[in-house]
């Protein structure tokens, strides 16, 4: 496990920083002969220096794994629950998102609905102004024929009116002439 950590450097156990410790790299060849290939392995000690004081100390391979584990661990934490807040926050923003989206689309489909019954209102409203223009034109037809009506009987009135006065201005005339002339017949009749 070790050893998967490690690369093999050129140099001779140079330190390497991972996750804020450091480690030693030993070479395995040079530690272990060909001879131990096959056999089972003991792996050497490992060097750790403190990235604070700079204090160096061998730790085992079970020590090295259990401080890699548990700084394994809390980085894994730390990532987990930062991928997690950030997860919340995402679907946070996201519903949030939706939720305004849907209140969008309800209010346009209540403007629509409110237009469209606008819309229906001002029809109707066309519709009765037009059947009641009708009307007053019929109306105002109708009042010119009365009037029209009314005229002509009040010119016939005139008129009929103005043939008595006439006939009566004749009969006047006739009469006058006819007491001219019977004055004159009498005036002629009596000697002076």
């Amino acid at each position: 496990m070790l050893s998967s950590f490690l690369k093999m450097p050129k140099e001779r156990y140079p330190l390497k920083l991972i996750f804020g410790i450091m480690f030693t790299e030993i070479n395995e060849k040079e530690k272990f002969p060909q001879s131990w290939k096959n056999k089972r392995r003991v792996l050497p000690m490992a060097e750790l220096k403190c990235p604070h004081c700079g204090q160096a100390f061998t730790v085992n391979d079970t020590e090295l794994s259990s401080i890699i584990q548990q700084i394994r661990d809390k980085e894994f934490e730390k990532d987990l629950k930062s991928r997690i807040s950030e997860l919340e926050a995402h679907l946070q923003e996201k519903h949030r998102l939706e939720m305004e989206n849907l209140q969008n689309q309800l209010a346009l489909q209540k403007e629509e609905a409110h237009e469209k019954e606008i819309r229906q209102e001002k029809e109707t409203h066309e519709k009765e102004i037009e059947k009641l223009r009708e009307q007053l034109k019929k109306e105002e037809e109708k009042n010119q024929k009365l009037q029209a009506k009314l005229d002509s009987s009040e010119d016939k009135k005139t008129i009929a009116v103005m043939e008595a006065v006439k006939k009566v201005e004749d009969e006047k005339k006739d009469l006058e002439t006819q007491l001219t002339q019977e004055k004159d017949r009498e005036t002629c009749a009596l000697p002076i």
